[in-house]
Protein backbone atom coordinates (compact mmCIF):
# COMPACT_ATOMS: atom_id res chain seq x y z
CA UNK A 1 0.00 0.00 0.00
CA UNK A 2 1.25 3.63 -0.98
CA UNK A 3 1.50 5.87 1.76
CA UNK A 4 0.36 9.17 0.88
CA UNK A 5 -0.17 10.45 4.86
CA UNK A 6 1.65 13.68 3.44
CA UNK A 7 -0.96 14.41 1.02
CA UNK A 8 1.47 15.23 -1.97
CA UNK A 9 -0.65 13.21 -4.42
CA UNK A 10 -3.27 15.84 -5.73
CA UNK A 11 -6.91 15.26 -6.75
CA UNK A 12 -7.53 17.55 -9.50
CA UNK A 13 -9.45 16.13 -12.69
CA UNK A 14 -8.99 19.44 -14.68
CA UNK A 15 -12.25 20.20 -16.72
CA UNK A 16 -10.57 22.87 -19.18
CA UNK A 17 -8.22 23.37 -21.66
CA UNK A 18 -6.25 26.19 -19.13
CA UNK A 19 -6.05 23.49 -16.30
CA UNK A 20 -7.65 26.36 -14.01
CA UNK A 21 -11.24 25.23 -13.39
CA UNK A 22 -11.24 21.17 -12.11
CA UNK A 23 -13.37 18.60 -9.72
CA UNK A 24 -11.88 17.35 -7.33
CA UNK A 25 -11.50 12.92 -7.11
CA UNK A 26 -12.86 12.02 -4.18
CA UNK A 27 -15.11 9.22 -4.64
CA UNK A 28 -15.24 6.10 -6.10
CA UNK A 29 -15.31 6.69 -9.20
CA UNK A 30 -12.58 9.28 -9.85
CA UNK A 31 -10.55 7.65 -7.38
CA UNK A 32 -6.56 6.76 -8.61
CA UNK A 33 -5.82 3.81 -9.60
CA UNK A 34 -2.13 3.07 -10.69
CA UNK A 35 -1.50 1.48 -14.29
CA UNK A 36 2.10 1.14 -14.47
CA UNK A 37 5.43 1.27 -12.52
CA UNK A 38 8.89 2.15 -13.53
CA UNK A 39 12.13 0.94 -11.78
CA UNK A 40 14.35 3.69 -12.37
CA UNK A 41 18.29 3.75 -12.05
CA UNK A 42 18.30 4.70 -8.75
CA UNK A 43 16.67 1.93 -7.08
CA UNK A 44 15.54 3.61 -3.91
CA UNK A 45 12.62 5.13 -5.92
CA UNK A 46 9.68 3.29 -7.90
CA UNK A 47 8.05 5.77 -10.60
CA UNK A 48 4.67 4.90 -10.54
CA UNK A 49 1.71 6.52 -12.96
CA UNK A 50 -1.83 6.96 -11.63
CA UNK A 51 -4.91 7.99 -13.45
CA UNK A 52 -7.67 9.94 -11.49
CA UNK A 53 -11.19 9.92 -13.00
CA UNK A 54 -11.14 6.11 -14.45
CA UNK A 55 -14.63 5.41 -14.84
CA UNK A 56 -15.63 9.06 -16.13
CA UNK A 57 -14.32 11.23 -19.43
CA UNK A 58 -12.38 13.60 -17.62
CA UNK A 59 -8.64 11.76 -16.80
CA UNK A 60 -5.53 13.24 -15.27
CA UNK A 61 -2.62 11.32 -15.17
CA UNK A 62 0.10 11.67 -11.84
CA UNK A 63 3.61 10.61 -11.78
CA UNK A 64 4.35 9.82 -8.00
CA UNK A 65 7.80 8.77 -6.64
CA UNK A 66 7.35 6.10 -4.08
CA UNK A 67 10.40 5.08 -1.78
CA UNK A 68 11.54 1.33 -0.62
CA UNK A 69 9.14 2.00 2.55
CA UNK A 70 6.20 2.91 -0.02
CA UNK A 71 5.81 6.65 0.98
CA UNK A 72 5.27 9.01 -1.57
CA UNK A 73 7.85 12.02 -1.94
CA UNK A 74 6.54 13.80 -4.99
CA UNK A 75 4.26 13.81 -7.56
CA UNK A 76 3.89 15.63 -10.91
CA UNK A 77 0.70 15.83 -13.04
CA UNK A 78 2.01 14.60 -16.27
CA UNK A 79 -1.31 14.02 -18.79
CA UNK A 80 -5.11 15.59 -18.88
CA UNK A 81 -7.06 14.44 -20.78
CA UNK A 82 -11.27 15.48 -20.49
CA UNK A 83 -14.34 15.20 -21.77
CA UNK A 84 -15.02 14.89 -25.09
CA UNK A 85 -11.86 13.59 -25.84
CA UNK A 86 -9.10 16.81 -25.67
CA UNK A 87 -5.29 16.29 -24.66
CA UNK A 88 -3.64 19.19 -23.39
CA UNK A 89 -0.98 18.10 -21.54
CA UNK A 90 1.17 14.31 -22.32
CA UNK A 91 4.29 12.81 -21.18
CA UNK A 92 6.72 10.41 -22.37
CA UNK A 93 9.89 8.92 -20.02
CA UNK A 94 13.41 8.73 -21.83
CA UNK A 95 15.42 5.52 -22.04
CA UNK A 96 17.81 7.84 -19.43
CA UNK A 97 15.08 8.17 -17.19
CA UNK A 98 14.17 11.86 -18.08
CA UNK A 99 10.63 12.47 -18.20
CA UNK A 100 9.21 15.08 -20.54
CA UNK A 101 5.90 16.66 -19.96
CA UNK A 102 4.26 18.85 -23.23
CA UNK A 103 2.07 21.34 -22.46
CA UNK A 104 -0.20 23.40 -24.39
CA UNK A 105 -0.77 26.79 -22.76
CA UNK A 106 -3.43 28.71 -24.63
CA UNK A 107 -2.24 32.53 -25.67
CA UNK A 108 -5.65 33.70 -24.43
CA UNK A 109 -7.00 34.59 -21.15
CA UNK A 110 -10.43 33.22 -22.30
CA UNK A 111 -12.33 30.93 -20.69
CA UNK A 112 -12.15 27.80 -23.54
CA UNK A 113 -14.46 25.46 -21.79
CA UNK A 114 -13.62 21.74 -23.10
CA UNK A 115 -17.11 21.45 -24.90
CA UNK A 116 -17.13 25.47 -26.34
CA UNK A 117 -14.05 25.40 -28.45
CA UNK A 118 -13.21 24.42 -32.16
CA UNK A 119 -9.80 25.72 -32.25
CA UNK A 120 -7.40 28.06 -29.82
CA UNK A 121 -4.02 29.49 -30.11
CA UNK A 122 -1.67 27.79 -27.60
CA UNK A 123 2.07 27.32 -26.94
CA UNK A 124 3.83 23.95 -26.78
CA UNK A 125 5.89 24.27 -23.81
CA UNK A 126 8.28 21.03 -23.00
CA UNK A 127 9.53 20.43 -19.34
CA UNK A 128 12.34 18.10 -18.77
CA UNK A 129 12.38 16.14 -15.39
CA UNK A 130 15.12 13.97 -13.53
CA UNK A 131 14.50 12.21 -10.36
CA UNK A 132 16.83 14.08 -7.63
CA UNK A 133 17.18 12.11 -3.95
CA UNK A 134 13.02 11.65 -4.32
CA UNK A 135 11.92 14.80 -6.34
CA UNK A 136 11.23 15.64 -9.67
CA UNK A 137 13.89 18.13 -10.55
CA UNK A 138 13.28 20.22 -13.68
CA UNK A 139 16.66 20.76 -15.57
CA UNK A 140 15.17 22.19 -19.07
CA UNK A 141 12.27 24.07 -20.55
CA UNK A 142 11.54 24.87 -23.92
CA UNK A 143 8.66 27.34 -25.61
CA UNK A 144 7.94 26.79 -29.53
CA UNK A 145 6.19 29.09 -31.51
CA UNK A 146 2.29 30.11 -31.30
CA UNK A 147 0.57 27.63 -33.30
CA UNK A 148 -3.13 27.36 -33.63
CA UNK A 149 -4.50 23.76 -32.68
CA UNK A 150 -7.94 22.42 -33.53
CA UNK A 151 -10.13 20.59 -31.33
CA UNK A 152 -10.34 17.96 -34.22
CA UNK A 153 -6.39 17.25 -33.08
CA UNK A 154 -6.62 17.30 -29.89
CA UNK A 155 -9.50 14.89 -29.58
CA UNK A 156 -7.73 12.47 -31.57
CA UNK A 157 -6.78 9.15 -29.68
CA UNK A 158 -3.47 9.11 -32.01
CA UNK A 159 -2.02 12.31 -31.97
CA UNK A 160 0.91 13.18 -29.63
CA UNK A 161 1.13 16.91 -29.00
CA UNK A 162 4.88 15.73 -29.66
CA UNK A 163 4.55 15.08 -32.75
CA UNK A 164 3.01 18.89 -34.19
CA UNK A 165 5.77 20.17 -35.66
CA UNK A 166 5.86 23.00 -33.95
CA UNK A 167 9.02 25.51 -34.20
CA UNK A 168 11.32 26.10 -31.12
CA UNK A 169 11.86 29.82 -30.01
CA UNK A 170 14.84 30.96 -30.69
Amino acid sequence: MIDNSKNLVPNKLYTNVQCTEYMLADDYDTMPATYVKFRLSDVSYTLVALELGGNIDNLTDELILVDKNYNVTDALVAKVYAFPGTIVKQYYINEDGSIVVITLKPVSSASLSMLEFTQFTGQRIDETYKVVNGKFALVSTRKYKEKVYTYSQLSSKTYNLWDGNEQPVD
